[in-house]
């Protein structure tokens, strides 16, 4: 961004870190490292990260088994979508979300993509809720 515009604010919105980057955002920040830790601590207790590197090889890991490997990457997809959404809203002026509350409506959205694809579905996905 900063190749962009000389003139923009690269200090992180959520935690005023000097500069912002990939690795901060995702998910070192302290209000960023609480969304994802709210959403994945349980599910991935013993391979649970914060590092962007491990958490993208945690993505590609078959051993985590089909049901845990399908949440942490939809969990992943709607967790970045969710977060980089927040940080333009911040960026623009909006009310900031409390952590706790991102979370609550961050799991809501997981539980209701697992009803709608086990709606749709052979069965395949029926331990999904429970995992």
């Amino acid at each position: 961004m900063l190749s962009w515009n000389a003139g923009v604010d690269p200090s992180c919105i959520f935690c005023q870190k000097p500069l912002e980057s990939r690795s901060h955002l995702f998910f070192t920040c302290k209000y960023l490292a609480e969304v994802w830790s709210g959403l994945t601590q349980k599910l991935l207790p013993r391979k649970f990260s914060t590092n962007w590197k491990t958490v993208i090889k945690l993505l590609l890991d078959t051993s985590l088994g089909r049901d845990c490997l399908f949440l942490t990457r939809y969990t992943f997809q709607l967790t970045l979508h969710s977060l980089w959404k927040e940080r333009n809203s911040r960026r623009h002026g909006d009310v900031a979300t409390p952590s706790a509350l991102l979370v609550r409506f961050l799991e809501k959205q997981v539980r209701n993509r697992i009803s709608s694809i086990r709606e749709q579905d052979d069965g395949r996905y029926d331990g999904y809720m429970a995992t």
